[in-house]
């Protein structure tokens, strides 16, 4: 909220470097952050123009160019629901329009799309790439490392305990040798 807050005082003054600085910084944080859009592809128009043996390899490719152009993003991952509901009724045939849920994302290191059904959604996809798909999940990850941390802290604390005994008793025996 606060770099939308600078940025409408900036809108103000649009000539000031602090508003150009404030747009480039939000695109970024658009840019960096996981997005989710839900969209109703409009096929048929452009895959009329292929032949009829081909318009379902035409209709994955027009979906990828549409998630290309809409969500910026330079990898597409079209998942197994959407790809047999395309091609269900075989190449000649693909359905007109698809409702589809895109959440863009990190996939082993590289900015990319995730596309399914609207119906079934994203997240089984997200286990299966790896990456965290909601806010809940995120908590999630983030209680189990904050447990971790107090387990390695815990660990540590024992250790130097130990290491605090054993130089005590070692103390003990340098003693009782010199006596």
């Amino acid at each position: 909220m606060l770099v939308r807050e600078r940025l409408l005082q900036a809108l103000a003054c649009r000539f000031s470097n602090e508003y150009y600085e404030l747009v480039i910084y939000h695109k970024l944080l658009l840019k960096m952050a996981n997005l989710k859009r839900e969209y109703n592809v409009p096929l048929r128009r452009k895959v009329k123009t292929a032949p009829m043996w081909r318009r379902s390899k035409k209709a994955i490719s027009v979906l990828k160019n549409f998630m290309i152009q809409h969500m910026k993003a330079e990898n597409v991952i079209i998942c197994a629901e959407l790809n047999e509901l395309i091609w269900a009724r075989g190449g000649k045939c693909p359905p007109g329009k698809i409702s589809v849920v895109a959440l863009r994302t990190q996939v082993n290191g590289v900015e990319s799309t995730i596309v399914n059904l609207l119906s079934v959604g994203v997240d089984a996809q997200m286990a299966k790439y790896g990456t965290v798909a909601t806010e809940e999940s995120a908590v999630e990850v983030k209680t189990e490392t904050k447990a971790k941390v107090a387990d390695a802290e815990v660990k540590e604390v024992k250790a130097e305990k130990k290491t605090v005994k054993s130089e005590k008793k070692a103390d003990t025996k340098k003693e009782v040798k010199e006596e």
